[in-house]
């Protein structure tokens, strides 16, 4: 309940800072990095809710931008055991409109997760599958370099599957994350 207080002050705190900034300034293409924290919520029997951090790097074309991206989910004691996932992917994001300094965007992504815990059976001894995700969020531009990110994520394997005593599910992960955005 903490973490989930924490993560609602710090989003508050990020929609806050409009009011701070120049209301002229629209986002423009280029190379970024893109560090985020947040909170993620296992879908299986395993749930719970934990920390995350990320770090992305990617071109922004304007209308589209592709990133690449390593997350991290803390791992966590579910009933079988401690669970835990890292996932390495590719993104693509379309971002058609912009309101003011305000750029809602949609994406997906896809890319290899690394799925680790004690106490958890696997049907393979592979714990390395492909992931994929569903991406939606909105992003504040600040000035022509920093930009503040909101996101939520629906990330799920359909090879990776946990089977423990309350019986057989594939891995689903819902994330929400809070960052900031450097353009260079």
């Amino acid at each position: 309940m903490k973490k989930a207080i924490n993560f609602a002050i710090a989003a508050l705190a990020l929609v806050a800072l409009p009011a701070m900034a120049d209301d002229t300034v629209r986002p423009t293409p280029g190379l970024y990095v893109s560090p985020s924290v947040g909170a993620s919520f296992q879908n299986n029997s395993f749930s719970n809710q934990e920390a995350t951090y990320g770090l992305g790097a990617g071109y922004d074309f304007g209308m589209f931008r592709g990133e690449v991206d390593f997350q991290n989910f803390n791992s966590y004691q579910g009933p079988a055991g401690t669970v835990g996932t890292r996932v390495f992917d590719a993104r693509g994001y379309f971002q058609p409109l912009t309101f003011g300094r305000w750029t809602p965007f949609v994406g997906a992504g896809v890319g290899l997760g690394d799925f680790y815990g004690a106490g958890v059976s696997k049907p393979s001894s592979a714990s390395t599958d492909v992931v994929y995700s569903g991406r939606v969020g909105v992003s504040y531009q600040f000035n022509a370099n920093w930009a503040g990110v909101l996101e939520g994520a629906h990330l799920w394997s359909p090879e990776q599957v946990y089977t423990a005593a309350g019986g057989t599910q594939n891995y689903e992960q819902n994330v929400a994350t809070v960052g900031f955005r450097y353009k260079f």
